[in-house]
């Protein structure tokens, strides 16, 4: 005979022993093991700081997509128009883009070769550079 608490018999004649009380299930609701009041009280803070995070997390988020937005807009209007002197007849012979930069080759009315470095995002010349022929 086997019963809740009594081993039964395999084929080979040896028992097996029947699952301890709080394994078994809704059979006996009063032998779980009650948690530890300290460790609730340190679960409830790691629930409690990580919600905190998330929420500092996605105010953050916020506040970027705003902040970019607002950004966008500000440039969005008029494009930055940036004045670059050259001297009345001076020809465009190429330009070139690159890193931020741009390189602008002009031919003088005299003759004179020059090549100007121009820094796309502030608009100003980052150098000029004169060809000059080699003697």
């Amino acid at each position: 005979m086997t019963g809740p608490d009594k081993p039964a018999q395999t084929a080979a004649g040896t028992s097996i022993q029947p699952h301890p009380p709080e394994v078994r299930g809704a059979e006996s609701q009063d032998a779980l093991p009650q948690p530890d009041p300290r460790m609730l009280h340190i679960m409830k803070a790691i629930v409690i700081i990580l919600g905190v995070l998330i929420v500092l997390a996605l105010i953050a988020l916020v506040a970027g997509i705003i902040m970019k937005g607002a950004a966008l807009r500000q440039t969005g209007g008029a494009a930055q128009v940036t004045e670059i002197p050259v001297p009345p007849g001076t020809a465009i012979q190429s330009m070139s883009s690159a890193r931020g930069e741009l390189a602008v080759a002009l031919r003088h009315p005299d003759g004179r070769q020059e090549i100007v470095v121009i820094d796309t995002q502030r608009g100003r010349i980052l150098r000029r550079i004169r060809l000059v022929p080699a003697q």
